[in-house]
């Protein structure tokens, strides 16, 4: 817990008068789920009868298009459009912000006949059916020509140059400091690609009125879509209403929309009529972002008593040739474990491979399970119990700024933990405990995750019925926003949960952050109180005009023969 004070006045969530929060009650979303009544982006209905979007992939990964016959899929029963990079109606150029304050920068598609990875969209078919335009886009001919492609990252390690904007960041002497430890530990670890995998794919359902357009979308952050999608259209921003009510996991995959989002858009705008663009589970693999496979080098240099004198990481990691990316690996490290002597930094492979992005925890996931397993190799060279190695570099303050913690509590953490987990029952000795035919071991590790901080706005309606609903342009990718956000509304304004709706997931509303980096989680805790504590006044005067029916508990309107409830 922190120890730091948000508020002078009393906080109602800390507080916690009414005992909801952290209570456990029914998800706020969770029968319609269950039941399968909560609509998907794909499976909203639209004000009319939509057309399908089938994308084609390519299938090389570095080249040019030679050629392409559409004529046998345009002529395919139920088809309305085939699009190649040759008709593709026109888009901003990439990386194009005509807004300087948009999130997100042009990201057109099918912009020319050069193929960057395989699974880039080169065509694109729209039928009256979801199956006619399947058949269609099967019947596209492409005709590639191939270039030699940079694909293999354990082969091309020797290519690593550092990212763009960045160097290494070295406290003390870490040469010389490694040097004189009397106990050294040089290793390497390898972390491999890793894929998303939601278990819904990112798809699109997009229609126009008029000038504006409604998407219904499934993305991480409301805003970042919205301006993503206005500057590759080159329409201002307040002409896309988009919105994400429901997403089927994110796992930062959906952090960034992709060519579902443009080409159901562009294809809405040129029939005229609602458009549903889905990938395929196969496509997901490739036209959306993945976790870059990461090589990284520990090294830790320690005295006998087992305090670390020399410290570094070291990761090479890749990205796709035009769309940079870094997989801070070492990043977390720096503030982790104490040591007179550091070294970190990260070098990057550009490669002809879908884009790489974040992914659950980018870089401390992979970094902490190279650093861990250092620290746990060094505490056997040591004869240490692990737990007190971790202790025994405990820093006082940040080990690289000098920074006091505003609060830190590894220790007490791993303290409680060995307690709870009956850490002295552990045997030191890998391969001596047995439980029938099966080794039994048990292990710890640390673990530290950046605090990130984002603006954050919520809106509070009141109605004469006594209904509360907070509206927020934040998401819930299934980690239960919609019923903490309900948990947080009712415990400040001192209301029935079930008096409390919410709802998220729209650019025209209140704008948050969005689910990713856990930003999300501590705006839910934090910022949507400051719009509803300052209701609270409001909300007081309301309810001293009210009463409470005595058996049911429901709300009716005060008449001026009535005595008021005190707030």
């Amino acid at each position: 817990m922190s120890s730091v004070k948000d508020w002078a006045v009393p906080n109602p969530v800390s507080e916690n008068r009414s005992g909801l929060i952290g209570k456990g009650v029914d998800r706020y979303e969770g029968r319609l789920k269950v039941t399968g009544t909560a609509p998907y982006a794909y499976e909203v209905e639209p004000p009319s009868a939509p057309a399908y979007g089938q994308v084609i992939s390519a299938t090389l990964a570095r080249g040019r298009i030679v050629s392409i016959d559409t004529a046998a899929a345009l002529a395919s029963p139920g088809v309305k459009l085939v699009w190649t990079h040759e008709n593709v109606p026109a888009q901003a150029a990439r990386g194009e912000r005509a807004n300087p304050r948009s999130q997100r920068a042009s990201n057109p598609v099918m912009a020319s006949d050069a193929i960057e990875f395989y699974g880039q969209t080169v065509a694109f078919v729209a039928a009256d059916t979801l199956e006619n335009a399947r058949a269609a886009a099967a019947l596209v001919e492409i005709t590639y020509d191939s270039q030699p492609a940079t694909v293999d990252f354990l082969a091309s390690l020797d290519q690593a140059e550092m990212p763009p904007g960045e160097e290494d960041t070295e406290i003390g002497n870490f040469a010389a400091g490694y040097a004189a430890s009397t106990v050294k530990l040089d290793e390497t670890y390898f972390s491999p690609i890793a894929n998303h995998t939601q278990m819904e794919p990112c798809a699109t359902t997009a229609w126009w009125e008029d000038d504006k357009i409604t998407v219904h979308t499934s993305i991480q952050m409301v805003k970042g879509g919205q301006h993503a999608l206005a500057e590759t259209l080159a329409i201002p921003s307040d002409r896309v209403h988009l919105i994400t009510r429901y997403i089927g996991g994110g796992f930062g995959g959906k952090g960034q929309s992709y060519d579902d989002l443009t080409l159901a858009a562009l294809a809405a705008r040129e029939l005229n009529q609602p458009v549903k663009v889905a990938y395929t589970r196969q496509q997901m693999f490739q036209a959306t972002i993945h976790r870059p496979a990461v090589q990284m080098r520990v090294r830790l240099g320690a005295e006998p008593d087992g305090r670390l004198n020399a410290f570094s990481i070291e990761a090479i990691t890749h990205c796709a040739r035009n769309a940079p990316f870094t997989e801070h690996a070492a990043n977390f490290s720096r503030s982790l474990y104490a040591a007179p002597n550091r070294l970190t930094g990260h070098r990057l492979v550009k490669m002809d491979l879908p884009g790489a992005g974040p992914m659950r925890a980018p870089g401390e996931a992979t970094g902490m399970l190279s650093l861990e397993c250092a620290m746990d190799e060094l505490a056997e060279a040591l004869g240490m119990d692990p737990i007190e190695l971790r202790i025994r570099n405990e820093p006082t303050v940040d080990p690289e700024t000098g920074k006091p913690f505003s609060v830190r509590q590894l220790v007490p953490c791993m303290r409680e933990g060995a307690q709870r987990f009956g850490w002295e029952r552990r045997h030191p000795k890998p391969g001596q405990v047995r439980d029938g035919r099966w080794l039994v071991g048990m292990g710890m590790a640390a673990g530290i995750r950046g605090n990130f901080l984002l603006p954050a706005k919520a809106g509070l309606r009141i109605t004469a019925d006594g209904a509360v609903t907070l509206l927020q342009g934040m998401t819930d990718i299934g980690t239960g926003t919609y019923t903490i956000l309900a948990q947080i509304t009712a415990e400040t304004l001192g209301v029935p949960l079930d008096q409390v709706r919410v709802e998220l997931g729209d650019s025209d509303m209140p704008p948050a952050p969005g689910s990713g980096g856990s930003s999300g989680r501590l705006q839910q805790d934090r910022q949507p109180l400051r719009p509803v504590w300052s209701c609270v006044g409001l909300w007081r005067t309301w309810r001293s005009m009210i009463r409470i029916h005595p058996c049911s508990g429901s709300i009716r309107p005060w008449s001026p023969s009535q005595t008021a409830i005190s707030p």
